[in-house]
């Protein structure tokens, strides 16, 4: 899965990394990733010194609450997923475990601590458009997951919008396109 040696967290930890060497630069980042995928394992190698790597699983609410506070975490930005299509339809549990499960141990990290909270979703929560279709998505665009993916990350987006409903907490979602770049399929 994802987390912070993923496809998409390691380019955004390559522009922290950049960023926290610029003089007047972005504070330290830190990183967490539960080495799940052997795809992925050498990833923390790329991580430089200004990323504080931790390894663990997004779903353990106690080690995540304890990090925050070890580190003084303001803001966390949740990358972490099960995200292969293909893999979905093999390991369905395993996509609900991380993808909704693991949102809701953040959500309840959050709740407890009050850091705010970034949610990575998915455009293809809102289902698919044709090439040529003149209609766009927006956020106010009906959820139409089309395979165990998409699903569970609607699932999580439905859990964060709970959590603002219910508790006023501090979290937003951006629904990302389809992403490709360098160690997206290592």
């Amino acid at each position: 899965p994802g987390g912070g040696a993923g496809f998409l967290s390691g380019a955004e930890l390559s522009l922290r990394e950049f960023l926290c060497s610029t003089p007047g630069g972005a504070r330290r980042s830190r990183s967490l990733n539960a080495l799940i995928d052997p795809h992925f394992n050498a990833q923390p190698g790329r991580v430089k010194d200004s990323i504080a790597f931790r390894q663990g699983d997004v779903c353990d609410t106690a080690f995540v609450s304890a990090l925050v506070e070890e580190l003084g975490i303001e803001v966390i930005v949740h990358f972490a997923a099960e995200s292969h299509n293909d893999n979905a339809y093999l390991f369905p549990s395993r996509f609900a475990h991380t993808n909704v499960m693991g949102t809701v141990s953040l959500l309840e990290v959050v709740r407890s601590t009050g850091v705010r909270l970034h949610h990575v979703s998915t455009d293809e929560v809102y289902g698919q458009l044709a090439l040529d279709d003149t209609e766009a998505f927006t956020p106010d665009t009906p959820y139409r997951p089309r395979n165990y993916y998409s699903a569970s990350k609607a699932g999580a987006d439905h859990f964060v919008r709970a959590a603002w409903t219910q508790f006023q907490l501090p979290v937003t979602i951006s629904h990302c396109s389809n992403n490709y770049g360098p160690h997206q399929h290592p």
